[in-house]
Order: structure tokens, then C-alpha cells, then sequence
């Protein structure tokens, strides 16, 4: 079974570092030195398990997307129209500048809904 989970702002480079793995690591430690004492009041066999599916979950998972580069890609896309229109100016007809001026409006509107996909995580 695939899920998708948002990880919070503020935890996202604890992620990025492997930190949600060293913590899961030490839950696991505490668990199981806790059964090897028989001193366990709530955790067992089936919650070690469980944090080490955890762990293997997120050591296998992958960041569906950065908005960050997703924004840098159309900012170059849109710098080449740019260009392009530039050149244009001069050399080219204005069927072929036009539509280049429509790729940059639409690039920006693409730009711009992304970026506040970014502010609502």
C-alpha cells in the first residue's frame, strides 16, 4: 500500500537529514531492551515492528517534488522566451514573437500558483 504523508515545515530538513531514522532507531532500542528486562508497560513485539516498517518506510520514501526547483525550471524557460523575444525584436515576425509573449504569461501564471503552493505547506 503507497500513502502520502506531509511532513511539517519546520521538520523538513529533519528529514532531509535522516533524523525521523535516528529517532525511530532509538524507540526501537528502548522497546527492545525493555523486552530483553520483561520491564515493557506498553510497548512490544508488534510496536517494534511497526517502527521498523516506519523506518524502512521512510528510509525507501522519496519527496514527490521540490517546489523550489520546480520554480527555478519555469524561471529559465521563461528567461529563454525572454531571449527569444528579444531577438525577435529584430530578426524574427511578430506571429512568432507573440506567441512568445503568450509562453511568458503563461509561464508567470505557472510561476505564480506554485509559488503559493509553497506558502500553503
Amino acid at each position: 500500500m503507497r500513502i502520502e504523508i506531509d511532513i511539517p515545515k519546520e521538520f523538513e530538513e529533519h528529514f532531509k537529514q535522516d533524523k525521523f531514522k535516528d529517532s525511530l532507531e532509538r524507540i526501537m532500542a528502548d522497546i527492545w531492551h525493555s523486552l530483553e528486562i520483561g520491564n515493557c508497560l506498553c510497548a512490544g513485539n508488534y510496536e517494534y515492528e511497526t517502527i521498523e516498517m516506519l523506518e524502512k518506510a521512510l528510509e525507501n520514501s522519496k519527496t514527490a517534488y521540490d517546489l523550489n526547483k520546480i520554480v527555478e525550471k519555469l524561471e529559465e524557460r521563461k528567461a529563454l522566451y525572454e531571449r527569444l523575444v528579444g531577438y525577435e525584436s529584430k530578426y524574427g515576425t511578430s506571429t512568432e514573437r507573440n506567441q512568445h509573449i503568450k509562453a511568458i504569461d503563461v509561464l508567470n501564471d505557472a510561476i505564480e500558483i506554485v509559488k503559493a503552493g509553497r506558502k500553503d505547506e
